[in-house]
């Protein structure tokens, strides 16, 4: 094997050329060229913490050589050959060094200074918080540093944000094990069949789960599997026959009593004795009963109303790992081009994203990224007010204080990169009176841009509560989901109107005011953030309440006290934001905008709950997946259990699994925060995207 002078095989090098110019750009290299190019790269130091995976180069070698091949086909194909001479890549290679020379005299002094806080002063009182190492900021514009010609992003142009509108529905060819596109509904069709249509698609994607769950494979069912069974697979069976598992939709029949619905018929339950999972179970959930057939039952028909099935344990079904999901479920079909940006709604993949995928993922791991978080935001209190002018001018007097000891240096790393408030922005509902809703955003304008550098920086996200709308507020409908953005009419005559996404056609600096608000978004409840490859759901809704109204098992709490990690538990296992009886207003045809499936990286849930954070592992990612027998007083429990090995022969309870592993298992854990209210004690949370931290905060007036 030909080694070159780094020890990399020659072979790497020209899989790798190959496919970053001949494959992706239709280019040719010259031997010249390729020889040149080779010692270009192998110029480039190999950090030990990346080294060479497999048969491919280094990530700094590869993310240097993308970046060199997407600037020859931008600067250097105007001859319109597709041979590459070495004279006209050496050409492109001058022309990088260059910008990387005077992006590295610029940034020089930033790179070499302390990093300060993101706020300073007595205005933030940090309550409890995991604050990531102190890092240095740097340049907000892309620069390109020799030799590696790293990209560096700015993490504010990162962040998008998806409403109910620019998220996909995606429908599942179970056949095929591919996903395809379905037509964009209107924003208010109600077809006759979108609630059964709804419904059905959540039970077959659930189901296809628990189906590859090891507890449920046919080949683990002599070592202590299960069999999943359908309703009409009881028929004819006999009262003696060893336990099953029924997987299905909780609901209440006509007379009152519990029932399971799937696809196949229905079958009462009789719950007397069921001993329950973490998590809420509610009519609407979807959950898995294990039980069998009552004695006196009519085995001749498991759907008869003579039937019942007696139920011993309860739960929900197993979690699973995004990365498990989109790698086991999803598959790749080209006629969609459809992967993990597909499924968030980015759009086709291209070879132009290839390129952009090494730095976008670097970008999103930046743990200076930064976003501020507040729910129940009142804009009619002036409590309220006075604590938000407190918040932006902390941030202000921080940033006035960097730039006067550092001047013409970059804010980014300093300033939060967004400011999401939840509403309800009203204390008492929605007026349906324009001018006053017109008069209180645009005093939130006037309060914002008298803060520049915060106006001009960060984006604001608007998540409006379920009575934001007219209609909520003067005694209509409550609780629509999925909700729509705040209406734009209450923002005419507002500094808000000057608004614009980033990813927008901008608005030139003559039209638009100079203390204009520069970012703002105003979006649907629920709301997706994504941030590079990572995905971030946030949803406003009194969950808890509607959830206890409806339970047909009452929750374990002897297992668990915190009803707050019994809602998280339900939500991350039935892959739904809302899984409870219909809000008097559903939009069946956007049910797929509250569904969790795949899992995003983490949920904010704001309720009427305290702050909490629940870090839920998925067993089938981090350990051994087992059915227990026994029980934690050494009893013999036989339910439906899916336990976490603690690594040294013992089981851990799901429930603390993700406290004690969570340092090992970080890929695999799913969190829900539960964001305060603002309103009530100032109290908000500050998130750090790139690591998954968390500060709990509160401003003190």
């Amino acid at each position: 094997m030909s080694l070159s002078s780094t020890g990399i095989p020659i072979a790497a090098y020209r899989r790798a050329i190959y496919s970053a110019f001949t494959r992706s750009h239709g280019l040719t290299l010259s031997q010249e060229a390729f020889d040149y190019l080779v010692s270009v790269l192998q110029a480039i130091p190999v950090d030990p913490a990346r080294p060479a995976r497999g048969n491919k180069l280094p990530i700094d070698q590869e993310t240097a050589l993308l970046t060199l091949a997407r600037s020859y086909t931008k600067h250097a194909s105007e001859s319109g050959s597709s041979l590459i001479s070495r004279p006209a890549l050496e050409l492109v290679v001058q022309q990088l060094t260059k910008l990387a020379s005077a992006a590295g005299e610029a940034a020089k002094s930033t790179m070499s200074s302390a990093a300060i806080p993101a706020a300073s002063g007595a205005d933030l009182q940090t309550i409890a918080a995991e604050t990531p190492a102190a890092v240095a900021p740097t340049t907000q514009t892309p620069t390109i540093d020799a030799p590696t010609f790293t990209i560096q992003l700015d993490t504010v142009a990162l962040l998008r944000v998806l409403g109910a509108e620019q998220q996909p529905r995606l429908l599942l060819d179970r056949a095929r094990n591919v996903w395809n596109v379905a037509p964009r509904a209107s924003p208010f069709s109600k077809h006759a069949d979108g609630h059964n249509a709804a419904i059905l698609e959540r039970y077959h994607l659930l189901h296809a789960r628990c189906a590859r769950h090891a507890l449920f494979r046919p080949e683990h069912r002599h070592a202590g599997g299960m069999e999943l069974a359908t309703t009409d697979s009881l028929s004819g069976r006999p009262a003696e026959a060893p336990p099953v598992c029924l997987f299905g939709l909780l609901s209440r029949g006509p007379d009152g009593r519990p029932r399971l619905e799937d696809p196949y018929g229905s079958i009462r339950l009789d719950l007397s004795s069921a001993v329950a999972n973490v998590g809420l179970f509610s009519a609407g959930t979807f959950a898995l009963l294990e039980g069998q057939l009552a004695s006196g039952s009519d085995m001749t028909d498991a759907m008869s109303e003579g039937a019942t099935f007696r139920v011993s344990h309860v739960g929900f079904p197993p979690s699973e790992s995004r990365a498990a999901t989109l790698s086991r479920s999803l598959g790749f079909t080209s006629s969609t081009g459809m992967d993990h940006r597909s499924v968030s709604g980015i759009g086709d993949v291209s070879g132009e994203t290839q390129w952009e995928d090494a730095h976008i993922e670097q970008a999103a791991a930046d743990p200076r990224a930064a976003w501020v978080v507040l729910s129940d935001v009142k804009l009619d209190s002036p409590v309220v007010m006075r604590m938000l002018e407190r918040l932006f001018g902390s941030y202000q007097t921080a940033a006035e204080d960097w730039l006067s000891a550092h001047p013409g240096q970059s804010l980014a790393g300093l300033l939060p990169d967004a400011f999401l408030m939840f509403g309800d922005f009203t204390q008492h509902g929605a007026s349906s009176d324009l001018h006053h809703c017109r008069t209180l955003w645009a005093e939130l304008g006037a309060l914002i841009v008298r803060f520049p550098l915060v106006a001009n920086r960060c984006r604001f996200i608007f998540v409006p509560g379920p009575n934001d709308h007219p209609a909520s507020g003067s005694g209509g409908l409550t609780g629509i989901l999925p909700a729509e953005p705040i209406p734009p009419e209450w923002l005419e005559g507002t500094l808000f109107q000057w608004c614009h996404p980033v990813d927008a056609a901008a608005i030139s600096a003559a039209d638009r005011p100079k203390n204009a608000i520069r970012y703002a978004h105003f979006t649907s409840n629920p709301c997706r953030l994504l941030f590079g490859p990572k995905e971030f759901c946030f949803f406003r809704h009194d969950l808890l309440g509607r959830m206890r109204r409806s339970l047909v098992v009452p929750p374990n709490l002897a297992t668990v006290s915190d009803i707050r990690t019994h809602l998280a538990h339900t939500i991350i296992e039935n892959a739904h934001l809302a899984p409870h009886p219909a809000p008097p207003a559903l939009l069946w045809e956007y049910d797929h905008v509250l569904r969790l499936y795949p899992l995003p990286d983490a949920v904010f849930l704001a309720d009427q709950l305290p702050t909490h954070i629940d870090e839920i592992v998925h067993e089938a990612e981090s350990a051994e997946l087992s059915r227990r027998r026994n029980g934690a007083d050494g009893t013999t429990a036989g339910g439906l259990r899916m336990d976490v090995d603690d690594g040294a022969g013992g089981v851990l309870d799901p429930a603390t699994a993700a406290s004690s592993q969570v340092a090992d298992a970080e890929a695999t854990v799913s969190r829900v925060v539960h964001v305060p209210q603002f309103s009530l004690n100032g109290s908000f949370i500050i998130f750090y995207p790139g690591t998954a931290k968390t500060e709990i905060c509160k401003i003190t007036l």
